[in-house]
């Protein structure tokens, strides 16, 4: 709340929301980011802002070559100052359609920003982090949420076994034991 009453960092600070809230790779998912445009078009990262919920439409990932449409609903109810919906949602409807509010941001800015940002916060070892903890922090936040694996990977638009080094694997080993288990119980 104090680093958005700062207007120089707001752009920022939405540009690593939105790398969190849709588990994006900065570099190449976040910054080339369009506002309602581009749906469909085979070289546009563009993102909707619909009255329930955020679209964004990823022409091609890294570990997959077909398009994604990722999608958030408001989360007010777990955690209303980072909500899709109400913040970010917010934030892109102020643009008009075809802007692009990160292409500005080189994603070594992006990075050193993060760490001053994270300091400035009070964030212990804050020189530590870059880019990619804003991926791994939604992976864990799910699992430590009682998030089942299914629904990481869906959040992730994950299909290969590499995320796996976000997670803490005795916990979500432990939670697959549970959740099978409690497959079993519901079937007897």
């Amino acid at each position: 709340p104090l680093l958005l009453a700062r207007e120089e960092v707001k752009v920022w600070v939405m540009m690593y929301l939105c790398s969190y809230t849709f588990m994006l790779r900065l570099p190449s998912e976040c910054l080339p980011i369009t506002v309602g445009a581009g749906f469909g078009d085979k070289d546009t990262h563009s993102i909707a802002v619909k009255p329930d919920c955020l679209e964004l439409w990823l022409p091609y990932r890294k570990n997959r070559l077909q398009s994604s449409v990722l999608k958030r609903a408001c989360w007010c109810r777990s955690c209303p100052i980072s909500c899709p919906v109400h913040v970010l949602g917010v934030f892109f409807a102020q643009y008009a359609a075809g802007d692009k509010p990160f292409v500005s941001i080189s994603p070594e800015q992006a990075r050193l920003t993060l760490r001053v940002l994270l300091g400035e916060a009070g964030v212990s070892d804050a020189s530590t982090y870059d880019t990619k903890s804003l991926r791994r922090g939604h992976a864990v936040d799910i699992q430590k949420n009682g998030g089942r694996l299914k629904e990481i990977l869906q959040s992730g638009d994950w299909r290969s076994p590499a995320f796996m080094h976000y997670l803490d694997i005795s916990e979500l080993e432990k939670d697959t034991v549970c959740e099978a288990h409690d497959a079993l119980v519901d079937i007897m």
